[in-house]
């Protein structure tokens, strides 16, 4: 998952905006998840190659915070198998 927001301080609010809101756009959308895989938020942009041939997405119900709680495990998981 990826996420965007303006700092508090920043010296250009308006200008941080306007990318963000271009980052959502499906020519941003199609250019920033072609080589990531990821599923694009905006629903018309392009699909990445291979992720073209899912039927649907299905927005998962587990609330975020439950991954927070697990995050120590979660890690001390990778770092015992030396995931980096």
């Amino acid at each position: 998952m990826t996420g965007a927001s303006v700092a508090a301080n920043a010296p250009h609010p308006e200008a941080a905006i306007k990318f963000i809101e271009f980052l959502a756009t499906p020519e941003a959308q199609t250019l920033l998840v072609t080589d990531t895989k990821e599923i694009p938020i905006n629903a018309d942009a392009t699909l990445p190659t291979g992720l073209d041939a899912i039927p649907s997405y299905v927005e998962s119900d587990l609330p975020l915070e439950v991954l927070g709680e697990n995050q120590p495990m979660a890690q001390m998981i990778y770092d015992r198998a030396g995931w980096n």
